[in-house]
Formats: C-alpha cells, sequence, structure tokens
C-alpha cells in the first residue's frame, strides 16, 4: 500500500519539475547578468534560483514539510487546478533548508540562501536616504559588488549536492528527484513553455547545458541496478 508521503510526492512531482527550471533558469540569468556586469539583476536572480531549488527539495520531500503547510498545500492544490506554491513564504524555504541540515543537506546551501537573501534585500531596498544636519546620505554600503561575484559562481556547487540529498531522503527511492532533473529541460526547448519566450537564446543554452552537466553528476542516465 501506497504510503501519505509516496502520494504527496507523487501529486506534487510536476510541482518540484517547475521549480527546478525556475531554479536553473534563475542561476543562468544570474550568470548571464554577471558576464554583463549587471550585478543588481545578477544578485536578484542568484537569490531567487536558491530560494526556487529550496522549494524544489520541499516538493521532492514533502514528509519533511510542517504539517500545517502541507495540509494548506494538499488542500490548495485539489486535483492539480490549482498551483499551491505561492503558499511557500521565503520565510519558511529558509527554515526547510536549516531543518534538513539535521538530515545531512549540505550546509554550504543554507549559508548561501543566507547570504544572498541578505545581499538582495540590499541591492532591492537599500541603500537607504539618510539625513545628517539636514544633509542627505545615501548609505552606508555594508555589501559591495564582490559580494554578488562571490556569491553566483557557489550556486553550481549547490544544485547536485541538493538534489542527491533529496534522491537519498525522498520517498520513492529518491525517483522524482532524477525525474525533475530530467524532464525539467522540456521547460527550454518546447515553445509553448514560458522559457523559450521570455528568455534569452545564450540563458537557454547554458540552461541546457548545465541540466545536462546535473544528470552526469547525479547519474541520472545510469539505472540502478
Amino acid at each position: 500500500m501506497i504510503s501519505q508521503a509516496e502520494q504527496d510526492t507523487c501529486a506534487f512531482g510536476y510541482n518540484a519539475i517547475a521549480s527546478l527550471a525556475k531554479a536553473v533558469a534563475f542561476r543562468s540569468l544570474a550568470i548571464q547578468s554577471l558576464k554583463a556586469n549587471e550585478r543588481i539583476s545578477a544578485t536578484v536572480s542568484a537569490y531567487y534560483s536558491l530560494l526556487h531549488l529550496a522549494i524544489t527539495l520541499i516538493y521532492l520531500c514533502p514528509d519533511k514539510i510542517k504539517t500545517s503547510l502541507r495540509d494548506k498545500l494538499r488542500a490548495k492544490r485539489g486535483q492539480g487546478e490549482t498551483d499551491p506554491s505561492y503558499l511557500i513564504k521565503h520565510e519558511y524555504a529558509l527554515e526547510f533548508v536549516k531543518i534538513c541540515l539535521q538530515d545531512g543537506l549540505d550546509s554550504r546551501f543554507y549559508s548561501l540562501l543566507l547570504s544572498a537573501k541578505k545581499l538582495r534585500e540590499f541591492v532591492n531596498y537599500g541603500p537607504r536616504l539618510t539625513f545628517n544636519n539636514e544633509t542627505p546620505y545615501f548609505g552606508p554600503c555594508t555589501d559591495q559588488p564582490k559580494d554578488c561575484d562571490k556569491l553566483v559562481p557557489q550556486i553550481d556547487e549547490i544544485f547536485p549536492s541538493a538534489l542527491k540529498w533529496a534522491h537519498i531522503h525522498g520517498p520513492l527511492r529518491g525517483t522524482f528527484a532524477k525525474m525533475a532533473v530530467v524532464k525539467c529541460s522540456d521547460f527550454f526547448v518546447q515553445h509553448d513553455l514560458f522559457y523559450r519566450q521570455w528568455c534569452s537564446k545564450a540563458c537557454i543554452e547554458d540552461s541546457l547545458n548545465f541540466i545536462k552537466d546535473l544528470e552526469k553528476k547525479m547519474d541520472v542516465c545510469n539505472p540502478e541496478p
């Protein structure tokens, strides 16, 4: 008899694939933006890449979701007529990653997501305008462009370690973790899907190459004995 966790994994399987595609797309946008010295865009994209990777893990390991949220996700999804992802708040994604550290999730994921969140908030909302003796002052700038330069290249290390962890710890022997990697490429090749219409050719090509690399690192093409 199939367990509730296995039922949830099957139900949320396509949500996991879509979330991983988002993570990959934002990862490529971060890289392309940094190459063009567009560090604000690179920072925002890097953060959302890691955020959507966290949401991917949430869907791949639903038995680890906080009960109250899991119930809401099930109810909102229904028979699939609604995507419940908007119920997953940024803070909970961060909390989920932190909780999963106890089960062996790479600690770099949490520290990098936390750093990316802080840096993203700085480029989005700061520096603030203050006054000193009626003289306007724009600052302070506690974060620097070099922080973005350091952040973006580290993302590539997190994807394989996070997905391998989900493969080990997810229900159904991690089948959906491998499937998510293989199937998310559809979002970058099918013309009726989002990224073919919204992303540059360079971003799409980079995303597809990255997915191929992920497949190799996860040994996706070789079935388990």
